[in-house]
């Protein structure tokens, strides 16, 4: 299961106090980053924001026709890992899928696992999602007092991003201010890949879904995280 782990690992030992983001476009774990009010979404990342909002969308009415309380199962690979970066357990489980007032859920999840079902109505994309065919530049960064959200969109290929041509990755990165400065410290990572291809089956399904944090960690320059891979319908 390809994923960002290693990236993450073998690029921690050097972020502490730097500001430029990776060669991937992406930013990492104890980044320190400044704040930049001119930095806005690329061009080739309006592309993919695009076609991953309108595959989100596509999916989210064939999970509401096909899935939500009709008892059927969508099956899943979850692997949790730990502070010192090893595989802590690695387990499949399958779930119903069902719809509450915070969107399409899973019915039932093991231990740190993701149980919302992303679409572009979902906290973490619908800001960029309902934007996506604006004309106006579209900001990065999204700023809630002092904490801060970074938004990168890669195609698969591109950098960390594996996969098939037909598969894209949200990446957000979040953090706290540094003291009084307009600098931010990133504390986590999140990273959804969602399938573009339309003759696919999965298209519009976030097939494979990662989250890295330091904040349960004694030792701050180590991460632990969440990997699910969405296994079959």
């Amino acid at each position: 299961m390809p994923t960002f782990l290693t990236l993450i690992l073998s690029l921690l030992l050097f972020s502490c106090g730097q500001e430029q983001v990776t060669p991937d476009e992406t930013v990492v774990i104890n980044q320190q980053i400044e704040y930049d009010e001119n930095d806005f979404l690329l061009e080739s990342e309006r592309t993919i924001l695009v076609r991953a909002c309108n595959a989100l969308e596509s999916k989210e009415r064939f999970f509401e026709r096909n899935y939500v309380n009709r008892g059927r199962l969508l099956r899943f690979r979850l692997q949790r890992i730990g502070c010192g970066g090893n595989i802590e357990s690695d387990t499949n489980f399958s779930s119903e899928v069902t719809s509450t007032s915070k969107g399409i859920e899973l019915r039932s999840v093991n231990r740190g696992g993701f149980r919302s079902i992303v679409t572009h109505n979902s906290p973490e994309v619908s800001d960029f999602c309902n934007f996506s065919t604006s004309s106006e530049n579209l900001h990065r960064a999204e700023r809630y007092g002092s904490k801060i959200t970074w938004l990168h969109l890669l195609k698969a290929g591109e950098g960390s991003c594996k996969g098939n041509r037909d598969e894209a990755c949200f990446v957000f990165s979040s953090g706290s201010r540094v003291g009084n400065t307009n600098k931010y410290n990133v504390e986590n990572l999140e990273v959804l890949k969602v399938n573009l291809n339309q003759n696919s089956d999965s298209y519009g399904v976030i097939v494979l879904r990662e989250a890295y944090s330091n904040r349960f960690c004694e030792n701050k320059r180590e991460v632990d995280g969440s990997i699910q891979a969405n296994i079959s319908f």
